[in-house]
């Protein structure tokens, strides 16, 4: 992903537009003329925090393009990435420094805050196209122009607006008072918790889902019981991300190394290990009758895990 210097660019603003709200191109020539990517990097983040933290990126670059803004991103975290590509960011917000902020690091010019990725409670935003890389991973895509610009000021009631894509400055018809900004700032967070809240259920199943598929394992003898906690383990901290394994085979590493423990020889032949194991007619029990039995011992509560069952029928003919 990103070009050979590891930078991903994503449009992050449009000047001149009614969503831009008479943020110009020559304050955006003067953004870019003031800001130093390399002593002094803004942040990528999540929707708009206070804090510009926890940072998922870093902003090593600005030019203009026309009226756009162009951010050239680097040190992309995977959870970033991810988002992304699973369509959980639908949208981007630039932030910049008003000039007469009291924290602007370069007082009197604008400046650039953080760049914030937009997410939305499922099932979206109805009509907003979803973020993209570009067919070489070099940039981040979208048709709809970026969000809404959030302007930090100190003084919010007179200098923020908060619209639909865009924010004004110091015209007070237009602008809303600070009550109703941090209305707006406590909805995107509570937007924001229901994309966290979704990822987290998303991960526990995953991991529910890794921990049963070892248990079918052990059942069938292709997992040692005393291997299943390693199993678990080694799924559960595969990527989960696409890739290539050959011209013809791509896939995420959890399940391709499912598929190869699913097809390969099991480890345990119970008719071997359980002689005991017998049926009223004397023979051996098969594999689906150990199994079975098993499964009723567990049941009844006569063993406390599967593993336990079939040691109990190799020891006593269960």
């Amino acid at each position: 992903m990103a070009d050979e210097a590891g930078i991903v660019e994503i449009e992050a603003f449009r000047a001149g537009s009614k969503a831009a709200r008479g943020i110009t191109a020559n304050q955006i020539d003067e953004a870019i003329a003031a800001y130093n990517g390399e002593t002094d990097p803004a942040p990528l983040v999540f929707g708009h925090p206070k804090s510009d933290a926890p940072a998922h990126g870093a902003i090593a670059s600005l030019r203009r393009e026309g009226n756009k803004l162009i951010t050239g991103l680097k040190n992309i975290s995977e959870d970033a990435i991810k988002g992304v590509k699973e369509g959980r960011f639908l949208n981007r917000s630039i932030a910049f420094w008003h000039p007469d902020h009291s924290a602007n690091p370069t007082p009197g010019k604008w400046g650039i805050r953080h760049l914030g990725l937009l997410g939305a409670a499922s099932p979206g935003i109805p009509g907003m196209s979803k973020l993209t890389f570009s067919a070489d991973e070099t940039a981040i895509e979208s048709e709809e122009a970026p969000d809404t610009a959030v302007i930090f000021a100190d003084n919010p009631t007179s200098t923020i607006t908060i619209t639909e894509g865009g924010t004004k400055v110091a015209d007070t018809k237009d602008t809303v008072d600070k009550a109703e900004f941090d209305a707006a700032v406590a909805e995107r967070d509570r937007l924001q918790k229901l994309v966290d809240d979704s990822n987290e259920a998303a991960e526990k199943a995953r991991k529910d889902g890794n921990a049963q598929f070892v248990a079918t394992m052990i059942e069938q003898g292709r997992v040692l019981p005393a291997d299943k906690v390693l199993f678990t383990e080694i799924l559960n901290r595969l990527p989960v991300e696409q890739v290539s394994f050959d011209a013809d085979r791509s896939g995420d590493l959890g399940s391709e190394f499912k598929k190869a423990l699913t097809a390969a020889e099991p480890r345990i032949i119970f008719e071997a290990v359980s002689p005991r194991g017998t049926s009223e007619g004397g023979s051996n029990l098969s594999t689906d009758q150990i199994t079975a039995k098993a499964r009723k011992l567990v049941e009844d509560g006569k063993a406390t895990s599967f593993e336990a069952a079939v040691e109990m029928i190799e020891q006593k003919g269960a």
